[in-house]
């Protein structure tokens, strides 16, 4: 049309949706347009061959199941905002899917998601250091600290963007000072953002995958000084940090610590966030033997965890009214056993995958979605199953599209 490369509107489109990601604005927008756009442009449309690809199937199946668990549903309402939520696995793979994008293309649109995440945590750093400095705050973390998002969804964006920056930006030499400089900024500010948030999983993940990626770089490139350097410079700063009095690593602390006095009882009054996530687990686990293949539909997932709290007096978990917090186990309850294959394959087959290609950034987004969703439902809100749907969309779905390059930017 008139001229214009259909593939650069749809790069456009991708564009602005990673910008505004970590602000969690205007997205449904976007994702609207983005797929007007291309009904518009129908005679580019690309989707022959899309029954071949196994990742577009997995997810718009996974959508279907949730709308299909509507007709069973005693909580219409609920169910109808389950499928509201999980829209994005119906069209953002088609979308991607069609827009052909090649490897400079999920370059970019990795970049600018960088790009977008540290101006986030710069506009929440420097609203934390007013709040510091002209309040009773005191030291800004958690809630006050990520205005965007829930901190732990925040700290999730800010971990995969730092695995962006080293897949994508490190080069091995100290020739290019400017560069070092610029890497050694921005990470500085990932990394405090990450902290400040006191997301428990957010600063494991951080710990665990930015780590080992530096290190097998290294490795990779020979550069066995600094790999041993790495590692020395990683368990000195772990020291330091586990030594620290700092309100985010106290978290963690504590964390370390219920896991070590884990024969002790729990308290089933408990809100404490580690306790009663064990709680909930196991009740989470007893309610999927109940329904074990079809599940109680997404819709009444929630009631039934309320109605087990109730009965094994679990009041800490009812007066919050918490979900499973933990993604597999939430779409178990709702879907059985065949939706939780499916989110299991859809997560953890992206690390296998990546690994199988040699595609390190699908391996890491891969691990990454597998810890966080091991300890959060991370796909009962919006900004959990947009970074996740998208991102899975653009790692995985070009690598099954006939006649794309895929990712290969990101093999090593």
């Amino acid at each position: 049309m008139l001229g214009i490369d259909v593939r650069h509107i749809n790069l456009y489109f991708a564009l602005a949706f990673v910008l505004l990601l970590p602000f969690s604005f205007l997205l449904s927008l976007v994702i609207v347009f983005w797929g007007l756009w291309q009904i518009v442009d129908y005679k580019n449309l690309k989707l022959q061959g899309i029954y071949r690809n196994g990742w577009v199937l997995l997810s718009v199946l996974f959508f279907l199941l949730h709308v299909f668990a509507v007709f069973f549903s005693h909580n219409t309402k609920e169910a109808l905002t389950s499928i509201e939520i999980k829209l994005g696995f119906f069209f953002l793979p088609l979308l991607v899917y069609n827009a052909g994008f090649n490897v400079h293309s999920i370059k970019r649109i990795a970049g600018f998601f960088l790009l977008s995440t540290t101006i986030a945590v710069l506009v929440c750093i420097l609203r934390a250091s007013y709040l510091y400095f002209s309040s009773d705050k005191g030291f800004v973390t958690y809630n006050d600290f990520s205005w965007f998002l829930h901190p732990s969804y925040f700290a999730m964006y800010l971990v995969f963007s730092l695995l962006i920056l080293f897949v994508n930006k490190v080069r091995l030499s100290f020739n290019n000072w400017l560069h070092w400089f610029m890497l050694l900024l921005i990470s500085g500010l990932l990394v405090s953002g990450i902290f400040l948030c006191a997301s428990k999983m957010g600063m494991l993940t951080f710990g665990i995958l930015v780590p080992v990626l530096i290190l097998i770089l290294l490795l990779r490139n020979r550069q066995y000084i600094l790999a041993l350097l790495s590692v020395v410079v990683s368990a000195l700063a772990l020291f330091v940090i586990l030594r620290s009095d700092i309100p985010a690593v106290a978290r963690l602390k504590n964390a370390f610590a219920f896991a070590e006095s884990s024969a002790v009882p729990i308290d089933v009054t408990t809100a404490e966030s580690n306790a009663v996530r064990v709680l909930i687990w196991t009740e989470a686990a007893q309610i999927i033997k109940e329904k074990p293949v079809l599940g109680f539909t997404p819709g009444d997932a929630n009631d039934r965890l309320y109605e087990s709290y109730k009965q094994k007096g679990l009041t800490g978990a009812m007066e919050k009214h918490l979900n499973a917090h933990n993604q597999y186990l939430q779409t178990t309850i709702g879907l059985g056993v065949v939706g939780g294959i499916i989110l299991l394959i859809l997560t953890l087959g992206l690390v296998i995958a990546g690994a199988l290609k040699r595609n390190s950034l699908l391996v890491l987004f891969g691990l990454l979605t597998v810890l966080n969703f091991a300890v959060e439902s991370m796909l009962q809100t919006q900004a959990g199953t947009l970074f996740f749907v998208f991102f899975f969309a653009v790692l995985a779905v070009p690598e099954q599209a006939s006649g794309q390059p895929g990712n290969r930017a990101y093999r090593k």
